[in-house]
């Protein structure tokens, strides 16, 4: 039975494909979790190895700063030199150098977009010294670790496309791979929560209005050169305005006012921003922030809740990729507005669902057709629900792995 490790549990992201992997499939998939992650789907899972389960979740005491500064010389790359995979994500990549066994990094943003470059990560969200001391010494460790990788899973939008290329990584690269578009997925609930059981801000967000527009990203307004070329600019001021010619459009065919729905959170650079501008644009009272104690995520099933109370999913209008909003929003049969790069879409799937706008103008008119058309609304919703079956659910992962693994000669072709 192949062994295979996962560390670095961005978004969850490997908590996802640890779950959906390790049902029966002659792999057995630890997840490696610091003492700050969780695993947002399992939190019941227990810290113990079990030879029954295809599916352990190893806590490491690791201090984040000892891997950062000296990857060489943590216990985890020791740990890691026991498996015959390891799949990396953020920081943890630069302890890939130092592996004996056959590595795959998966790209998921600033981990490719900042962490490598040391002017880029001096200067992003980190005005502390320490921080930025720790941003710079790291870097070329990153930077190593990403090119040492025997494989890298990432998509082709420009913000990836183009770090990898000043790391020498070209889209011709041999270790880039075939499967390189398939890294998101998620995994929703088994069955449909009837709507008295959901969560209560869900239940709450449901009586809100006849049409809720759901925005769950994180608020970065700044469009700086480093922003765009790291892909951090996600632009929701288009989308405040947008909302806004939404509101008079409505007002004029006589509906129901619609809601805008925002996560307050604490990794929310520019939610002060955000808000600044909604007052300016007179559109506070059909805003909602939702929150927990101390800024913290909701936990997954909440999210799937919040999806399902929602009549829309809008994402970013930056730069022109698209991450797991889209994904989970896609995997709840929701439609999705946000912005993509059509010519990459093309490339990886031909066709998609993702209704794709960037303008004020733009979104306007997108968000108003979805509201007064419910027909044309649940088609968008049906097609994003195929969309995700074919690309990004579970058993689509488990194809893509198993191509994966064949590639690093782990297994052989069927």
């Amino acid at each position: 039975m192949l062994q295979i490790a996962m560390i670095g549990n961005v978004n969850n992201n490997f908590g996802e494909w640890a779950n959906c992997l390790s049902d029966g499939n002659g792999m057995r998939v630890t997840l490696f979790l610091n003492g700050r992650e969780s695993n947002l789907n399992s939190p019941e899972s227990s810290d113990a190895y079990s030879d029954s389960s295809n599916f352990r979740i190893h806590r490491f005491r690791s201090r984040n700063i000892i891997i950062r500064l000296f990857p060489r010389r943590s216990e985890i790359a020791s740990i890691l030199n026991g498996f015959d995979c390891v799949f990396l994500s953020g920081e943890y990549v630069c302890v890939a150098p130092f592996l004996s066994c056959p590595t795959v990094f998966f790209t998921t943003g600033s981990d490719t977009t900042i962490m490598p470059f040391r002017d880029r990560a001096r200067q992003h969200l980190h005005p502390g010294l320490l921080q930025r001391f720790m941003r710079y010494w790291h870097a070329p460790r990153q930077s190593e670790g990403i090119k040492s990788c025997t494989k890298i899973c990432s998509q082709p939008f420009k913000p990836f496309r183009s770090a990898l290329q000043q790391l020498g990584i070209d889209q011709h690269d041999e270790r880039l791979s075939r499967e390189n578009f398939k890294v998101y997925l998620c995994q929703p609930p088994s069955t449909t929560r009837p709507e008295n059981s959901w969560a209560p801000v869900a239940q709450d967000l449901r009586k809100l209005s006849g049409f809720n527009v759901f925005c769950p990203p994180r608020l970065m307004v700044d469009d700086s050169a480093v922003a765009r070329m790291s892909g951090q600019w996600k632009n929701p001021i288009a989308l405040l305005r947008g909302f806004r010619l939404f509101l008079d459009q409505v007002e004029v065919a006589g509906l129901e006012a619609p809601k805008l729905i925002f996560l307050s959170r604490k990794n929310s650079p520019d939610e002060i921003l955000v808000r600044e501008e909604a007052k300016r644009l007179r559109i506070i009272q059909n805003i909602e922030w939702l929150t927990r104690p101390g800024g913290e995520l909701f936990p997954s099933s909440t999210m799937w809740d919040l999806y399902s109370a929602s009549d829309v999913v809008v994402d970013d209008f930056g730069v022109g990729w698209f991450g797991g909003v889209v994904v989970e929003a896609a995997a709840a049969g929701k439609p999705v507005v946000t912005y993509v790069d059509q010519e990459v879409m093309e490339e990886m799937y031909g066709s998609h669902p993702i209704i794709s706008v960037r303008e004020p103008e733009e979104i306007a008119t997108a968000l108003l057709n979805l509201y007064r058309n419910a027909d044309f609304r649940l088609a968008c919703g049906v097609d994003s629900l195929q969309w995700y079956e074919q690309y990004h659910s579970p058993k689509s992962a488990e194809v893509t792995m198993r191509k994966l693994l064949v590639e690093l000669h782990l297994t052989s072709p069927n």
